[in-house]
């Protein structure tokens, strides 16, 4: 006897449960589609956003992303979990579609079945295995979820949300064990020669066959239509439970970012509506959630509330009051305000009642009602939540549209960062000095002014940091001795300003536009090869944001250019350092730009120094807390960001901290001098190590 599928075994005995089976098929569809259509009316609510270029390269990031799990499996534990689950999910769903193949299609229109022979009994084996698969899955995570319960979970502070997640757990445990049972009565009432290539449901056939046919025979009627139904509902409310996450999570993938990291998209003419509006100031920025995108509605659809974002965010490690993953449950919550009872119900349900599912009208005003200032002036743009993120939402995004809102149609800004912008607007730089003392730190060095008509190798972009912060200007002096020794022409300019970085991510987008157009006009009088930088801030800004006003230059970070020169063999650090060193990962050099490897190139160049790297390092560096503009904010909520981080270079035993941003080295600086360990360790840039190194 050749092995075949059985086409509704034992279902078929009892009239009419055929036909009730298809119309239960059709409802479920029917509510599926209706459900899923009232979900993406809600995203279409947002503004326009452009994700339908590049295709081919979307659909790679699914394969890579949504179908191998690549950031999901990064994080170990979690990610095999959640990895059993999800592959078990894809073999049974192509199990269910491939019965669903034989039965309806090839047996009723061709009339021969293709489950059947040696591929019937490879196809059982599989589904047995993947059933197994969900079911370990979703025990482990349930222990994770209710019995551990680990901080970066804690987001399912509202009953909807902590309702939800044990729905999910019980439905998909509760059908996988159905199934499994269903296929035990099966075996027990009519074995097979080939029932091995089922092991679970031979193993229960042995424990259920005493119980009788007549008994097999109700039971499996009985528990094969709760199977059925319980299916059938999760389906018909995909859309309205965490397993919508399924459908969003390759969407989001799919129409995720794929322009340039570094970048903020720019306000649009911000000067000409500024001009035109007369005396009623236009609305900038995220004060509503009429303001966003539909690619953030959908954002927010596809969060899964992992607590990855949560986990990684310097804000919420040190007791900030931000947690990115809350700011988005809370515009979540928002944009479904309407498909809740209030009482943890998932609007499936409500629509199922024939009641009102839909958000208001009206949304209401976010600031200070749904998200507070002090959340959004928390976050030091470090950009870890983004890289955190299996399904690519952008929690930054949203936070910097925020925070442009507070600052050009509130001017709700902190009183320090209002001063810090008014000097930028004032004297061209944050650190409230004179303009004639930009270049004060190179006095002695006689170092080149740009001349027009005049070619350079190299235009030494200096930044504020180096220009006004004494300890920053070492950096900056150690440079112009780099250039020299390795026969570099090169030049200030004498025009700069502040490139407006800090600006632009406190929300000030027609301040930063201001300088940066002067900027670009003044670097556009020159000719040069190449920008350098010594701060990453600028790096990012001046190669990724002046892109978007004309401002297209070739711009590198020092730690390029002297990774480049020792490469070359143009400079030949020889006199030792005696010390263990550990490198500190600039957030805008990594996270927004990928530069892992040249700083640590440059450290590895000098003699006699034995590098370690902290636990946390590259991709999952601990952020110093002077980015986003939080240089120039007090911090006086939670314990200090750079305490935290000093705390994990203190902890690999170096006694020395290399950097490679001016704003990290004055966070360690401060924070060496308020643990009282400034003996114990020291802090120096790159360029600072290497210029020492010279002979």
């Amino acid at each position: 006897m050749e092995p075949v599928r059985p086409i509704f075994w034992n279902i078929h005995t009892y009239p009419g449960a055929e036909a009730v089976f298809y119309l239960t098929v059709l409802i479920t569809i029917v509510l599926l589609v209706y459900n899923c259509l009232r979900r993406v009316q809600v995203w279409q609510a947002g503004k326009p956003a452009a994700r339908f270029d590049r295709p081919l390269k979307r659909i790679w990031g699914v394969v890579q992303y949504a179908l191998a799990q690549w950031r999901v499996l990064t994080d170990i534990k979690p990610g095999l979990v959640h990895g059993a689950i999800f592959a078990g999910m894809i073999l049974l769903f192509i199990g269910t579609a491939l019965a669903t193949l034989d039965q309806d299609l090839a047996l009723l229109f061709f009339g021969f079945q293709f489950l059947r022979g040696s591929f019937y009994l490879w196809y059982k084996l599989v589904l047995d295995i993947a059933a197994l698969l969900v079911a370990a899955g979703l025990f482990f995570a349930a222990i994770r979820r209710f019995i551990q319960k680990p901080p970066r979970l804690n987001g399912t502070w509202r009953a909807a949300f902590a309702w939800d997640d044990g729905y999910t757990i019980v439905i998909l445990a509760v059908i996988v064990t159905l199934g499994l049972l269903l296929e035990g009565l099966r075996l027990a009432a009519d074995p097979v020669p080939w029932s091995a290539w089922s092991p679970v449901g031979s193993l229960l056939a042995v424990l259920l066959r005493p119980l009788g046919p007549g008994v097999i025979s109700i039971a499996h009627f009985l528990l094969w239509w709760i199977h059925a139904l319980l299916a059938f509902l999760a389906i018909a409310t995909l859309p309205y439970t965490k397993l919508w996450h399924v459908v969003t999570g390759f969407l989001n993938v799919y129409f995720r970012d794929l322009g340039t990291a570094g970048a903020i998209p720019a306000i649009q003419n911000i000067e000409g509506m500024l001009e035109s509006a007369g005396d009623e100031m236009p609305s900038f920025g995220a004060g509503t959630l009429a303001d966003f995108t539909w690619k953030n509605r959908l954002d927010w659809d596809a969060c899964t509330r992992c607590g990855r974002c949560q986990d990684n965010c310097p804000a919420a490690i040190t007791g900030k009051p931000l947690s990115p993953k809350s700011i988005i449950l809370k515009l979540y919550e928002q944009m479904h305000a309407g498909d809740w009872s209030g009482k943890g119900w998932p609007a499936g349900f409500r629509a199922l009642a024939g009641k009102p599912t839909t958000a208001p009208k009206d949304p209401p005003a976010l600031h200070g009602k749904v998200i507070t200032a002090d959340e959004l002036w928390a976050c030091t743009t470090c950009r870890s939540c983004v890289q955190q993120c299996p399904v690519f939402i952008d929690q930054l995004g949203a936070i910097v549209e925020m925070r442009r809102f507070l600052t050009l149609s509130e001017g709700a800004v902190p009183k320090s960062a209002a001063d810090a912008l008014k000097t930028m607007e004032t004297a061209g730089n944050p650190y409230a000095l004179p303009k004639a003392q930009r270049l004060a730190w190179a006095a002695d060095l006689d170092v080149p002014r740009a001349t027009a008509g005049q070619q350079y190798e190299v235009l030494f972009w200096v930044g504020c940091a180096a220009a006004y912060d004494q300890r920053a200007q070492a950096v900056a002096r150690a440079m112009v001795q780099i250039f020299r020794t390795a026969n570099v022409s090169f030049a200030v300019m004498s025009e700069e300003k502040c490139t407006g970085e800090s600006a632009r991510r406190l929300g000030e987008e027609y301040l930063y536009q201001t300088l940066t157009a002067e900027n670009v006009k003044n670097l556009n009088k020159y000719r040069f090869g190449q920008i350098v930088t010594i701060c990453p801030h600028c790096f990012n800004t001046l190669k990724n944001e002046y892109p978007q006003f004309g401002g297209n230059f070739t711009v590198v970070h020092h730690s390029m250019f002297i990774s480049e020169l020792l490469a070359a063999g143009k400079l030949k650090p020889s006199k030792p350092m005696d010390a263990i060193v550990t490198y500190h990962d600039s957030c805008y050099l990594g996270r927004y730009n990928n530069l892992y490897a040249e700083p640590r190139q440059v450290v590895a160049a000098i003699p006699g120094l034995r590098a370690v790297e902290m636990a946390r390092n590259k991709e999952e560096a601990l952020c110093c807390g002077g980015g986003g503009g939080r240089m120039w904010l007090e911090e006086n909520l939670g314990t200090r960001i750079n305490a935290a981080r000093l705390d994990d270079a203190l902890a690999t035993g170096a006694d020395l901290v290399a950097t490679a941003c001016p704003f990290c080295l004055n966070m360690f600086d401060d924070a060496r001098k308020a643990k009282g360990v400034s003996d114990k360790v020291a802090v120096k840039d790159i360029a600072e190590l290497v210029a020492q190194s010279l002979a």
